[in-house]
């Protein structure tokens, strides 16, 4: 019986087992696979392949690569938010609470990157970057160190600066979802394989212009836009201010938009569809970590 795991559960490979690949079947989820273990195939009416190479043929095409990332962190609370957002970005996340387990596991699975947070134990900060960095396994292995807020990230003539002692990039505390990202993709030299966040809800809108208000459903929601259900399609104009929550989050938004399409068909529900046009860079952060939290 060969092993199939879908690709979100998975925190760490089995023992024994190789590189982690995925398959992307029509219509699923992507699939991950670990060399060492046998594979059957998880797509409807592809057989049942017996290696690794049969069922590169049988799904049409090569596997993707997994990106690998140590994360050295022992905050309290289980899956930690950093945790999740690079699991949810596409990358396999080992996570480790100490610097001694995490230098263990750097070098004999390196990764594609070793992200510290809040590590326990005795080795830590610049001596389990040094450490990561005199072993040959590692040694090219990049590293992202999370710092205080309001720390230098690079202080001037400091034995104790992260750069020096080989620390590639560092990020300041707490951590912002979207510099993250950015630095990890940045390390490792992956442009990332993740769609813009668009999220399907039902939530309470109002749709205000210079001389009406209407009220609708907001259905659909993204970085850039939006699709309100409301009776009102036909009557708006061009431009129009949206106004809504983000759910669980409390914070009211508003937007200017514009309307790129108005759906007023008979018997067919009425909506419009928005661009939106203005949003201020405080309610733009909000919206893109709540989509990226819940997308």
């Amino acid at each position: 019986m060969r092993t199939v795991l879908p690709a979100r559960t998975i925190t760490r490979r089995p023992p024994g087992s190789g590189p982690a690949v995925l398959f992307v079947c029509p219509g699923q989820r992507p699939i991950a696979f670990f060399l060492a273990s046998s594979v059957r195939s998880p797509c409807p009416g592809t057989g049942s392949p017996r290696t690794l190479d049969d069922a590169v043929v049988a799904h049409g095409g090569p596997p993707i690569t997994m990106k690998t990332i140590l994360f050295i962190d022992a905050t309290p609370g289980g899956v930690s938010i950093p945790e999740r957002i690079l699991r949810r970005a596409g990358y396999l996340v080992h996570a480790v609470r100490d610097g001694r387990s995490g230098l263990s596991l750097a070098q004999s699975r390196p990764p594609d990157l070793i992200f510290v947070r809040r590590p326990a134990g005795a080795l830590q900060g610049p001596a389990l970057y040094r450490a990561c960095k005199e072993h040959p396994a590692c040694r090219w292995t990049p590293i992202l160190a999370a710092i205080p807020a309001g720390e230098d990230p690079r202080p001037e003539d400091s034995p104790e600066d992260p750069g020096a002692v080989g620390a590639d990039e560092t990020i300041h505390l707490p951590i912002n979802p979207f510099e993250l990202l950015a630095k990890a993709r940045f390390l490792i030299g992956d442009e990332g394989r993740r769609p813009p966040p668009r999220l399907a809800l039902r939530q309470d809108a109002l749709l205000e212009t210079d001389r009406a208000q209407a009220l609708g459903y907001l259905v659909n929601l993204s970085g850039t836009g939006a699709y309100v259900e409301t009776d009102a399609a036909g009557t708006l104009g061009p431009f129009v201010r949206l106004r809504f929550s983000l759910p669980r989050k409390g914070r009211v938004l508003s937007a200017e938009a514009r309307v790129i399409r108005a759906d007023v068909k008979p018997g067919k529900t009425e909506g419009v569809a928005l661009e939106f046009l203005g949003l201020d860079e405080d309610a733009r952060r909000d919206l893109e970590e709540f989509l990226f939290l819940n997308g």
